[in-house]
């Protein structure tokens, strides 16, 4: 399920996550506030980008807790950029984290430049409507 895909990821990250600062780099995406949420996670080792949508509709509190229909449905929502800015770091090593392994995203391009790191083409849907993303951090 969505829910045990996302725990695993979590569980891999989760010191990095526990030694991270939430809103450690600064960033500019052309997603529309209310379609998605993103944030950035910066620990010593790694930074975390994290994209969950919010483009979803048909929530139904006592259809759900009946057992009939799920909580949302998630639309498709394509976000053209983020970009990282001012980075006081350098970043390598891109990758997606998929149930706690990291794999090479297919659709989503990256090019990292003096003092910024653009990811390009992120796609959320129905069956993807989270993704988290990491960089090595290097000296």
């Amino acid at each position: 399920s969505k829910i045990s895909k996302a725990v695993k990821t979590v569980k891999a990250l989760g010191e990095v996550l526990r030694t991270g600062d939430i809103g450690g780099l600064r960033f500019k995406t052309s997603a529309k506030q209310e379609d998605a949420m993103i944030e950035v996670i910066r620990s010593p080792s790694k930074v975390v980008v994290v994209v969950l949508s919010l483009n979803a509709s048909g929530y139904s509190n006592v259809l759900c807790h009946v057992g009939t229909h799920k909580h949302w449905t998630f639309k498709d929502l394509k976000i053209d950029s983020i970009t990282l800015e001012d980075m006081p770091v350098k970043l390598s090593s891109f990758a997606e984290q998929v149930k706690g392994d990291s794999v090479q995203p297919s659709d989503v391009k990256v090019s990292i430049d003096q003092g910024t790191a653009k990811l390009s083409g992120i796609k959320l849907d129905e069956k993807e409507p989270l993704r988290i993303f990491t960089f090595d951090v290097t000296n």
